[in-house]
């Protein structure tokens, strides 16, 4: 096969009798034999441009062999296909974040420096995350590459993807174990249906609180810190952990459960089927459950009894809010209680973890200082170091599109960790 080439004088004589050599040779022996002795010119990066996944520089420590890059070359997708023309002549620079629900996946598309450049929101099929996420990828194709390829949708812009997913997910394997909001989504690989669908772009997921958590840290509440805690009150109650910079999500994906942090165990009954966890006090359900029961237990002529007895089933915690904002008793001695039992999860996090801050987030949040107000009293009380009673608690900034952004700049972060540029 003429692999010494000791009598070449760099006249390009051995690049022919390199290029005749089988080109899966090197990857099955793991790389160049030591007979292989060429002078410097003879292995150029022109000389090997037709090697298939690598750019090649020379290691002047070891001239025997060629260094093999771990950047992938242009031209070539993940999986090794060919890219199109055009493809070739479009840089990656775009990342997508999605943030899955029951009735939506809300969605960002950002640049390298983490910029929104567009978003979008698509009503779901909670029983088929296949189909959910087949019209996500058709309407990214629109924006990101909008002139499509002769095989339908091309992501020659799209570098990576995160979804942020309410459940229990494994942030390694992709697997989504537990979606009470989305049964047609449990027991489902989403990192697989995603490349399926993204063309195998890098894939990155976490549940939506921990992604929320991650936008704030990067672009919202939580920019300059390394360690913070994040408290999502909505319908229920979730929490996330961020540590040096890093979430934490445990040896099972479960960590950061704030909501079922037992506060009381002769509490109220949780939906998750314990008893006094935080999401009994501070969750949506539960605040709608305890105004109604006030309003028909023990007051029935405020108020408050008319608001419940108006709105129904409509009844909302933005109502709520509203009427305590206006001064009625029952509704700011409800959100107290409220106030005052986050303020005792959130002294207990400061005590365990000490992080730079606290951010509260979720639709219940909106609330303001009917909730932090009490929060912030009560939560300093139970705190045995005295640095860590003036930890901030403040409120998340980036809304709902938050487990988006955290979701895309997780998919930058895959990106850079596995070393695939575009």
């Amino acid at each position: 096969m003429g692999r010494n080439c000791a009598d070449c004088s760099g006249s390009g004589g051995c690049r022919r009798k390199f290029a005749r050599w089988p080109r899966t040779w090197p990857r099955a022996c793991g790389g160049w034999p030591e007979t292989c002795n060429p002078p410097t010119g003879c292995w150029s990066r022109a000389a090997a441009s037709w090697w298939p996944r690598f750019s090649i520089s020379w290691d002047s420590r070891n001239w025997k062999r060629p260094a093999f890059c771990s950047r992938r070359r242009p031209g070539w997708r993940p999986g090794g296909t060919r890219a199109s023309t055009e493809e070739k002549n479009v840089a990656a620079d775009l990342f997508l974040g999605a943030d899955t629900g029951g009735t939506g996946v809300k969605y960002v598309i950002t640049d390298l420096a983490g910029r929104v450049v567009h978003d979008g929101q698509i009503a779901t099929d909670p029983t088929s995350g296949k189909r959910t996420m087949g019209r996500l990828a058709i309407e990214v194709a629109e924006k990101v590459c909008p002139k499509k390829g002769a095989g339908g949708p091309t992501f020659a812009r799209l570098a990576g993807v995160g979804l942020a997913c309410a459940g229990i997910v494994d942030v390694d394997s992709g697997e989504l174990s537990r979606s009470p909001n989305l049964p047609g989504w449990e027991n489902s690989n989403l990192k697989r249906i995603l490349a399926n669908e993204f063309a195998d772009r890098p894939v990155a997921v976490a549940n939506d609180v921990n992604g929320a958590l991650y936008g704030e840290y990067v672009a919202g509440a939580g920019q300059g810190c390394r360690n913070l805690v994040m408290i999502a009150l909505g319908t229920g109650v979730g929490g996330g952990v961020l540590v040096d910079g890093k979430l934490v999500v445990g040896r099972s994906s479960g960590a950061g459960e704030i909501g079922h942090m037992v506060l009381d165990p002769a509490g109220p009954a949780c939906t998750c089927g314990g008893v006094g966890c935080l999401e009994a006090w501070a969750g949506g359900v539960a605040i709608l459950k305890q105004a109604r029961l006030l309003a028909k237990v023990e007051l029935k002529d405020t108020a408050l009894a008319r608001l419940v007895a108006a709105k129904g089933d409509s009844l909302t915690v933005r109502d709520l809010a509203d009427l305590a904002h206006e001064g009625d008793a029952a509704c700011l001695a409800l959100f107290t209680e409220v106030g005052h039992r986050l303020g005792h999860a959130v002294g207990n996090m400061l005590n365990l973890l000490d992080p730079d801050k606290v951010i509260i987030g979720g639709g219940v949040a909106q609330a303001g200082e009917l909730i932090f107000g009490p929060c912030r009293r009560h939560a300093p009380t139970l705190v045995l170091s005295p640095g860590a009673r003036n930890t901030p608690i403040v409120p998340a900034e980036l809304g709902p599109l938050a487990a988006a952004v955290g979701a895309a700049a997780l998919a930058r972060a895959e990106v850079s960790r596995a070393g695939v540029t575009g």
